[in-house]
């Protein structure tokens, strides 16, 4: 069976919010914390959170984006052994576990990193020894997309309901997010 390790891209800095988008309180929950949790319902055997406070991993790549996050996390994993990684965003609160445990299946039974059609996070990717260099090679090269990355690799990329794939990154989303969540 494959290992499958959640990553937690909470390093963004909040411009747009005001406040921590981690630290949102929705379900009871911080965003962080539910978040997390979210990893773990879907499968993720460890979860790491990339972000820039204490107990967390910071970024190697200051101000680089999603993909600088992914690689410090890489970074600080033993990625002898092949593995599969469940990336995910913070700042989507409408988010479920069923699309999560699709990209899991999805990828494991293809061999093929996979995503939704017109959102590339969250995506699942296998992640190798190589991995972490590939990284490393575009964020020295100022190649800071996700997008662009999986474009250079096969790819698996699937449906889902796009309401759950909302990001919200302002206070007038967070809200809108915040009220959709209430009528589910």
């Amino acid at each position: 069976m494959t290992k499958v390790i959640g990553i937690l891209l909470a390093g963004g800095q909040s411009r747009r919010m005001g406040t921590d988008k981690a630290e949102l309180i929705i379900d009871g929950m911080t965003q962080l914390q539910r978040t997390e949790q979210l990893l773990l319902d879907a499968g993720c055997d460890t979860v790491f959170i990339s972000r820039n406070k204490p107990q967390n991993i910071a970024d190697i790549y200051f101000n680089q984006g999603p993909l600088a996050g992914i690689h410090a996390v890489l970074s600080q994993l033993n990625t002898a052994h092949k593995c599969l990684a469940l990336v995910i965003p913070i700042d989507m609160p409408l988010l479920h576990k069923e699309p999560l445990i699709e990209l899991i299946g999805q990828a494991t039974h293809s061999g093929l990193n996979s995503y939704f059609k017109d959102c590339y996070l969250p995506c699942a990717l296998h992640i190798d020894n190589n991995t972490a260099a590939k990284l490393k090679q575009r964020l020295q090269q100022q190649l800071r997309s996700v997008k662009g990355f999986l474009a250079d690799s096969d790819v698996l990329v699937l449906t889902t309901d796009k309401q759950q794939l909302i990001n919200a990154n302002t206070p007038n989303e967070w809200q809108r997010a915040c009220t959709l969540h209430c009528t589910h």
